[in-house]
């Protein structure tokens, strides 16, 4: 059964993100999907460069959490987990310096901006008759979609996080 849920999602989510519909130029997509807690997540991202700096432009994502009980509730966790990846995948880092910590407090802690919020569809599926986890599963997808987006765009292999070019 598990089989047909990640077929679905990835049904669903090739349709409602244009996958098969020509590129348009200048922008990169990836796709990426992932299971946790028993929920199937994924995305396909859209990015584009600009100035050496990626940026996301479209997001769609799609989410089998088995029995959605409040689908705007899991809507609104997507929309977090997602801006949540972004920020992982492009921004977050440690930074030492001198065997310190060169980040002492939230200000010199780089994360996305309200500036950064792309265009965020979410798809809910219901693959199960129970519900499982939703906070958490959606960040998965995140970070190797926008690699492989940036690949698609630029074929530069980016390995590490914060996705940066050197």
């Amino acid at each position: 059964q598990i089989n047909q849920r990640y077929k679905k999602v990835l049904e669903t989510l090739a349709e409602k993100s244009g996958w098969n519909q020509p590129k348009v130029a200048g922008i990169g997509r990836g796709v990426a999907i992932g299971n946790d807690r028993k929920s199937i997540a994924a995305a396909v991202i859209e990015v584009t460069v600009v100035d050496n700096k990626i940026q996301v432009k479209k997001v769609t994502q799609v989410i089998d959490a088995g029995l959605a009980i409040n689908p705007e509730g899991i809507r609104q966790q997507v929309e977090g987990a997602t801006m949540m990846g972004i920020t992982a995948a492009l921004y977050e880092g440690l930074e030492v310096k001198d065997g310190q910590i060169v980040a002492t407090n939230f200000h010199q802690y780089p994360v996305a901006m309200l500036s950064d919020t792309p265009e965020i569809e979410v798809i809910i599926l219901e693959g199960h008759d129970e519900p499982y986890g939703v906070g958490e599963p959606p960040l998965a997808p995140v970070a190797p979609a926008i690699a492989a987006a940036v690949f698609d765009l630029t074929g530069k292999n980016l390995r590490s996080l914060p996705l940066k070019f050197s």
